[in-house]
């Protein structure tokens, strides 16, 4: 099988999308306990991407008590295109943002607990296999930096239960996971060359979830002077999901330490500017912060001091507290800026 022969220096685990082709694989016999799992699929967007396809080859997936089982080829029918000659699958992330999950798998398994799940994925440097696409049509490569041949493990979380229904959401980050090293680029080859797949993923059991959307005024980004308009509609706000069980939390940049749970993009509908942000943990206290600087925010480097008084290119316009409620969308707008 091609699968079985592929270069293990390859394989990374960015997602659950394709664990119901390991699972296809490991069926329980025996008259063992077997449950449904479901896995979905959701993605935390990105400023100035159109598209970020992942090339899927196949999954691994691990019982706590035995061996991982044997990597299988993933299914086409998870895919958004399939390419039978190479036999791999092509998801873009960019389609799943906010509330919206592409259920990826439903099936049955032993019962019990799960300790990984190992995603095989094709991005080869110099190669456009897995890639980013910008607005103007321009696609650079993705590729997995040397070094991470032991993979990054989405571990302890996944839960069969016997004769139940086991529901999770992988939410994979893209902001966090992308990083372009410095450097302008000047042609396809420098492009291929610059962006590094490092996947960050968040897993949550999806009964116990909840999501945030709310409003946000014209008249407090044009309260900022770093938000700015393209075309007459204000281009690059975002706004940061932070953890705040005691009401404390300082709204801070992604750099590694204390980063934000996740972020979703502020767009414009017509009539009024929104975000939507889904599968938190519920119920729980989380503090918002919007910026409009996000494209200034480098996730390897820390862009920003909120203790300093100093003007600063990257920072936030306005904060402010929300909880979630399991299975509800709560309201999160932002306020009107005081007058003058």
């Amino acid at each position: 099988m091609k699968l079985l022969r592929i270069n293990l220096s390859r394989v990374l685990v960015i997602s659950a999308a394709l664990v119901v082709a390991a699972c296809g694989g490991g069926g329980g016999g025996g008259g063992a306990s077997v449950g449904t799992l479901n896995v979905g699929l959701t993605d935390a967007p990105v400023e100035n991407a159109a598209k970020v396809v992942v090339a899927f080859q196949g999954a691994e997936i691990k019982p706590k008590d035995g061996p991982a089982l044997d990597p299988v080829p993933v299914d086409e029918a998870n895919c958004d295109s399939y390419d039978v000659s190479t036999e791999l699958c092509y998801i873009d992330l960019l389609t799943l943002t906010g509330m919206d999950r592409k259920v990826v798998f439903t099936g049955e398994l032993p019962a019990g607990e799960y300790n990984w799940i190992r995603l095989l994925v094709e991005a080869e440097e110099n190669v456009i296999d897995s890639y980013i696409e910008f607005e103007d049509g321009t696609q650079c490569s993705l590729y997995i930096p040397s070094g991470s041949e032991t993979g990054l493990k989405i571990v302890s979380g996944i839960t069969v239960t016997a004769n139940g229904v086991s529901d999770y959401t992988l939410d994979f980050d893209v902001k966090k996971s992308i990083t372009q090293p410095p450097g302008k680029l000047s042609d396809n080859e420098a492009c291929a060359a610059n962006y590094k797949l490092k996947p960050a993923i968040r897993i949550v059991d999806t009964t116990e979830t909840g999501g945030i959307s709310g409003a946000v005024p014209d008249t407090l980004l044009a309260s900022d002077e770093r938000c700015t308009m393209d075309q007459g509609v204000y281009e690059n706000a975002s706004v940061y999901v932070f953890e705040d069980p005691d009401g404390t939390t300082v709204p801070d940049d992604f750099d590694g330490a204390d980063d934000a749970v996740t972020s979703a993009l502020v767009t414009w509908d017509g009539l009024e500017y929104g975000y939507e942000v889904g599968y938190l943990l519920a119920p729980e206290d989380y503090r918002l912060a919007l910026t409009c600087t996000p494209d200034l925010d480098d996730v390897e480097v820390d862009d920003y001091d909120p203790d300093s008084l100093d003007p600063q290119d990257f920072g936030f316009v306005d904060e402010i507290l929300v909880t979630t409620e399991v299975d509800e969308i709560v309201d999160g707008s932002f306020a009107e800026p005081p007058q003058p």
